[in-house]
């Protein structure tokens, strides 16, 4: 009778053994079938399915951080020096954007490939992947065709005689590579050598020859009205600022003139409200009218001393931001 319990006793055995779940390689170490050569990984715990998943997304996503980190170095290097210097802050903004946009797409091939819990009532673990490869083809032939867009500009900055039209080129060709900077560098931490797109363009240089064009833009500039008042400081030092030459009108290629008008009202709250336009039109030095532009400025405070200086202060940072693109985007107006 005793060897008769025997096989029933094994039985029992492996049962119980086969009851135990096996842990997966991936909760504590690499994965054996996505091998990190072929595929991003990330992993997630807790004690809800759906918030492992989600965990393990973000562990993911992670990888992605030191694109915007190092992305933000590059442009400090590129804009430290010339006419991108007063424009940093607007450049730092457009890559950003720019990685996160690109990141945004990449992820959306991640998928979750495996779960597992030890077993009932213990966490919830998740292994989030993505597969390098079609990831790679994808940003590989985006930044090939900011190449492409970058050749293009610089061919139609060659063959144009117009100063205007060939600075607005220069500029179409330096954010082409600005932007190639930062899929270079989502694309470097998706390729698992690190390499990225072999480069084509030299975006100091880039930067170089666009500077040497937007300072043979020779402006001078001039207040036609100004209800605020300040008007006639900010516009020529914005002129400085965008890279452009200041010149007296026997020198200039062409003139610059600016608008400012307003209306103040307090509401029923007491507040100082101050609403305006800033105006500016550019001439070439026969008479040919390239351009005008026109910005809302829109500003309030609690008392009526602040409202116009925060109106200053709107102008000012309005002009340094966008006087050169909007200046040499009068150019594409006559392509």
């Amino acid at each position: 009778m005793r060897y008769e319990l025997v096989p029933l006793v094994l039985a029992m055995l492996l049962v119980g053994c086969a009851a135990e779940p096996r842990q997966p390689d991936w909760i504590a170490g690499n994965s054996a079938k996505y091998p990190q050569a072929q595929f991003l990984i990330g992993r997630g715990q807790a004690d809800a399915p759906a918030q492992a998943r989600d965990r393990a997304r973000a562990d993911l996503a992670k990888a992605f951080q030191v694109a915007v980190e190092e992305v933000s170095e590059d442009v400090t290097t590129y804009t430290a020096t010339g006419a991108a210097a007063s424009n940093s802050s607007s450049i730092q903004a457009q890559v950003s954007r720019t990685v996160r946009a690109t990141t945004a797409q990449v992820v959306e091939g991640v998928v979750i490939a495996e779960q597992w819990q030890a077993e009932t009532g213990a966490d919830h673990h998740a292994l989030a992947v993505l597969e390098r490869q079609p990831a790679m083809i994808r940003l590989r032939a985006e930044i090939r065709g900011l190449d492409d867009a970058t050749d293009a500009a610089i061919a139609a900055a060659r063959t144009s005689s117009d100063v205007i039209v060939q600075a607005g080129s220069a500029q179409r060709a330096v954010d082409a590579q600005f932007d190639r900077l930062a899929e270079q560098r989502v694309l470097r931490i998706v390729d698992a050598s690190g390499m990225g797109e072999p480069q084509r363009h030299n975006l100091a240089k880039l930067i170089g020859d666009r500077d040497a064009l937007l300072a043979r833009i020779k402006l001078t500039s001039a207040v036609d009205s100004d209800t605020l008042g300040g008007l006639d400081e900010l516009l020529p030092a914005a002129v400085a600022a965008a890279g452009f030459t200041p010149a007296t009108p026997e020198q200039a290629t062409h003139n610059l003139s600016a608008v400012f008008d307003h209306t103040e009202f307090r509401d029923a709250q007491g507040w100082y409200w101050l609403r305006g336009a800033l105006t500016i039109s550019l001439v070439s030095a026969d008479g040919t009218a390239r351009g005008n532009h026109r910005w809302p400025i829109k500003v309030s405070a609690r008392d009526a001393g602040t409202v116009g200086q925060r109106a200053r202060a709107a102008v000012q940072d309005t002009l340094n931001r966008d006087l050169r693109n909007v200046v040499i985007g009068f150019g594409q107006k006559d392509q």
